[in-house]
């Protein structure tokens, strides 16, 4: 069976980050202060992956998909739709890039009158280097 081991996660525009890249190994241990991304970090992987994709967990009785789930975790803060994932909720958009090695999956949050829309990418020739304006001009 072949690992799908994620080696690195790219986010831009998401929650509280505006740019960053964080290298991961088979084993990584993020440590930090309070607000300082660590959960961020861990909600760009979960919805990289396929937010709309089914997650192992159920909600109001549900089999619940990813996106569903870090919603979930945010009911607390009484946001409607998903504007919480967009940067400091101001953002046009978000992206997030899982480097894969052989391939990439990428997420794109777009921010429209209506709402937030989220594009699940996946895409052989995209690096995680590499921007939304990159993946764009390629398709």
């Amino acid at each position: 069976m072949l690992e799908q081991l994620v080696k690195e996660v790219v986010i831009e525009g998401f929650k509280g980050v505006e740019e960053g890249r964080v290298e991961l190994r088979p084993l990584t241990i993020l440590v930090g202060a309070n607000n300082s991304g660590k959960s961020t970090v861990l909600e760009a992987l979960m919805l990289g992956a396929g937010p709309v994709r089914h997650a192992p967990y159920v909600i109001d009785g549900r089999r619940a998909s990813a996106l569903d789930v870090v919603r979930s975790l945010h009911a607390t803060l009484e946001a409607s739709g998903h504007a919480f994932l967009l940067r400091n909720y101001t953002s046009q958009r978000a992206f997030i890039a899982l480097d894969l090695g052989y391939r990439v999956v990428a997420t794109l949050f777009r921010l429209f009158e209506d709402g937030v829309r989220v594009y699940p990418v996946s895409y052989t020739h995209l690096r995680a280097h590499e921007t939304e304006a990159d993946l764009v001009c390629r398709l």
